[in-house]
């Protein structure tokens, strides 16, 4: 007997044409053969600094557009895999203080896994790093770095030999605990959509060494001890996409485990020429600013040198990537 399908009556086939039931109408027929026939679409985008524009394919089954500066990820076509994107967003960094400074911290570090797009032009922008201070100066906050409806925070300027470290993406480092100096936090910190930790401060008071820049995988340190001696070290970044090797090797930097880092804290200022550390991904050792388009905080300054000023941090950057 015929049975009814979609209106009409299934046309009689062969048991083996019909997986067995021995019926199949036309309409059956045709979605069989479109099935036979599917083909994986990709989504189709334009946008980023990387050369070509229609992005970077590495050969491990995705395309990256790396955007270091303001743009729009344009999609033309979602493609027929569902239109999702994996996306990470990272602030600018915060400035370290001047003359025994805290540290700056990390710029807000966001990455944000299976994002639907359509077809449509998405803006970036890029978050610049802080300032570093000057003479009696805090560091400054770094600039929010912003896309998909989603903002990374600028990361906490580290504090003078007089102030606390600010609150940001992840918050920035603060001078000896005297007057009850306080380190700034980190956005969100504690919680699972938390962009970074805060920064550090020397726990002991009137000691002239302080805290470094908080980063994104990990809170500024601090040395802890009397008498004339380096600063905290910065806290560590993250690497991008839980350690993805597909990222281009200029950009961040190399760590502990596979992947580019990113996000590191700037290095806390002391009174020994003996140099702290930035953390892993870019963030600033003593002496120097943390590096561009990783999100990296500047180092505090340091008494024991001429050069007593915090150093700036380092830009923001957002990486794009989707399964070909």
């Amino acid at each position: 007997m015929p049975k009814w399908l979609g209106n009409r009556f299934g046309d009689m086939l062969s048991s083996g044409d019909a997986g067995g039931s021995g019926v199949f109408n036309s309409f059956d027929q045709y979605a069989k053969s479109r099935l036979d026939t599917w083909v994986a679409i990709p989504i189709s985008a334009t946008g980023g600094n990387q050369n070509p524009s229609s992005g970077l394919e590495p050969g491990n089954g995705y395309r990256y557009h790396i955007f270091t500066s303001p743009g729009t990820f344009t999609v033309s076509d979602a493609g027929n895999q569902g239109g999702t994107i994996d996306y990470l967003l990272i602030a600018g960094g915060g400035g370290g203080g001047n003359d025994d400074g805290g540290g700056g911290g990390a710029g807000g570090y966001l990455e944000i896994p299976g994002h639907t797009v359509t077809a449509q032009g998405y803006p970036i922008s890029i978050g610049g790093g802080g300032n570093g201070g000057g003479n009696g100066e805090d560091g400054s906050n770094g600039s929010p770095s912003t896309g998909f409806s989603a903002t990374a925070f600028g990361g906490g300027g580290g504090s003078d030999s007089s102030g606390d470290g600010k609150d940001g993406g992840s918050g920035g480092g603060a001078y000896s605990n005297r007057d009850g100096r306080q380190v700034g936090d980190g956005s969100g910190y504690p919680a699972p959509n938390q962009q970074g930790f805060p920064g550090g401060v020397n726990p002991e008071p009137f000691q002239p060494s302080a805290g470094g820049g908080g980063g994104a995988g990990g809170a500024g340190t601090h040395n802890g001890e009397s008498g004339d001696q380096p600063g905290g070290n910065g806290g560590v970044g993250k690497a991008a996409f839980s350690g993805d090797t597909g990222v281009p090797n200029s950009y961040g930097e190399a760590g502990p485990s596979p992947g580019r880092w990113f996000a590191g804290g700037g290095a806390g200022g002391g009174r020994t020429p003996t140099a702290s550390q930035g953390g892993v991904g870019g963030g600033g050792s003593l002496g120097s600013a943390g590096d561009t388009n990783t999100g990296g905080g500047g180092a505090g300054g340091n008494g024991a040198i001429s050069d007593r000023s915090g150093k700036a941090g380092g830009s923001g950057i957002c990486i794009v990537r989707y399964q070909i």
